[in-house]
């Protein structure tokens, strides 16, 4: 893929979104802020999901989605804050986009995440992460992806996470670069996974024999870490 000027992920609304109470900016984790955060996210990606639905996801991912429910008020509160964090981060004179439904795309394509994107235990619909660079790293584990996942020709600078992460459509990884730990460990597949052209330092892809599919470019490319025979060529 040719090379493409990457996008400030403040100028994204998902990413707006799921930091609208702050982003992750120091060495650490701060987890209250991200408990926040996932709580917000989940509740607008969840709405008008019904009860039985929310319930088993919750369970899956082990959170609490009601937490926070999505109602006029709380739609309310999250546009204005929206539009307040939007114009702190971007300046008042820019143009505030509106808050996207969770139906479509979460379109977060082309993005320099020069901080640390935290996303554990949030759900996410059809997400779009390609061509993304990761400088601090990422954290998906016991994310719940509802329908496919695109993270072809990402990079991740430091260590990905998606332990226990949940797919419950494709998960398509092409031509992208884990230049650290790539944890995959316990991950769920309910439909295929493809990793063509991608290359991992150091992968953990143990306890995944659910996958329907999944396609590796060679075997050289693991120079370290844990895996078992299946993360080649059970098809």
């Amino acid at each position: 893929m040719r090379k493409v000027e990457l996008k400030d992920p403040n100028q994204n609304p998902w990413y707006i979104l799921m930091t609208l109470h702050g982003e992750q900016e120091g060495d650490g984790v701060n987890g209250k802020l991200h408990e926040n955060n996932r709580n917000l996210w989940n509740a607008w990606a969840c709405q008008g999901m019904p009860l039985e639905k929310r319930q088993a996801i919750a369970a899956i991912i082990r959170v609490d989605l009601e937490a926070t429910v999505w109602t006029d008020v709380v739609a309310k509160e999250v546009a204005a804050r929206f539009r307040k964090e939007w114009c702190r981060r971007n300046g008042p004179s820019d143009i505030v986009p509106e808050i996207p439904h969770p139906s479509k795309m979460a379109q977060m394509d082309r993005l320099h995440f020069k901080h640390r994107l935290l996303a554990k235990q949030m759900v996410f619909h059809t997400s779009f992460f390609q061509g993304s660079h990761f400088e601090r790293g990422a954290e998906f584990a016991s994310t719940y992806f509802s329908q496919l996942a695109h993270f072809n020709w990402v990079v991740f600078d430091v260590a990905a996470n998606f332990e226990g992460a949940n797919f419950n459509a494709d998960l398509i990884v092409l031509n992208a670069t884990f230049h650290c730990s790539a944890n995959f460990l316990s991950a769920r597949m309910e439909r295929n996974a493809n990793f063509d052209g991608t290359s991992f330092l150091n992968p953990l892809f143990s306890a995944m024999q659910n996958f329907n599919e999944l396609r590796l470019l060679k075997k050289d490319l693991f120079q370290t870490g844990a895996h078992s025979e299946d993360a080649y060529s059970r098809v």
